[in-house]
């Protein structure tokens, strides 16, 4: 066995040639491969609009962001971007913003990172009312997967409008989530609360297992929370 005594030569050269041709076929690679890959299950909330042209009210609409992404990741429904991820930024868009340049914005940042669905709105003030808006929409095609109806705050108190439209727009993904309400959710119907969607899912639970009795009290519960939720009443009556 030959050994050799002396320090080992590294060939500094060759290892510049190798780390410079790494890098020329990494930014190859990244320019072939073309638009980040979208998850379907995974969804960006971006920040309501502000069309009051009160800018002290400007704060909501990254409230509106934060409160629902937070609320969503607890769900477990779908993988949910962090929200400081996109905090103020719809800021640049201006308030004078059309409807389709917003949604174009919205659906570029979505991309961004790597979401499939985006959530993103806009809020109105009538007299001492805040009216609040959303949408869910697939980020490949620009589909209206979901609208929220308008939600009503008073302008010196909006945390519970925030709060109802959050609840609103998870029962809305989970309904275009849940492939058992995919046909209601594509077809009509308004979003439900989360709480009334929770509701409803157990009581298709018990009916499932033939517990007709236990069924209808979850029914019940869901259209107690939410009288607009049409689901529980119609199978409702089928347990009964």
């Amino acid at each position: 066995v030959r050994r050799h005594s002396g320090p080992r030569i590294i060939p500094w050269g060759a290892v510049a040639c190798v780390v410079a041709s790494l890098i020329v076929a990494g930014g190859w690679y990244l320019m072939r491969s073309g638009p980040r890959v979208l998850d379907e299950h995974r969804v960006v909330g971006t920040v309501c609009q502000n069309r009051t042209s009160d800018t002290t009210l400007a704060p909501f609409g990254d409230m509106a962001a934060d409160w629902t992404a937070t609320e969503l990741a607890r769900t477990g429904l779908v993988d949910v971007v962090d929200s400081r991820a996109v905090i103020g930024s719809g800021n640049d868009l201006g308030p004078n913003a059309t409807t389709r340049e917003v949604a174009s914005h919205m659906r570029a940042l979505a991309r961004s990172v790597g979401a499939g669905i985006v959530v993103w709105g806009n809020y109105y003030r009538r007299g001492d009312t805040l009216e609040f808006h959303a949408q869910v929409t697939d980020v490949r095609d620009g589909a209206l997967l979901r609208e929220v109806p308008p939600i009503l705050a008073s302008v010196t108190n909006p945390v519970g409008g925030v709060q109802q439209l959050g609840e609103r727009i998870m029962g809305a993904l989970a309904t275009v989530e849940n492939p058992r309400l995919s046909e209601w959710a594509n077809h009509g119907g308004t979003p439900p609360s989360y709480g009334a969607y929770r509701e409803f899912v157990d009581g298709l639970e018990a009916q499932v297992r033939m517990d007709q009795a236990t069924a209808l009290v979850h029914y019940s519960r869901a259209r107690a929370l939410d009288s607009t939720f049409l689901q529980p009443l119609l199978f409702g009556a089928d347990a009964a």
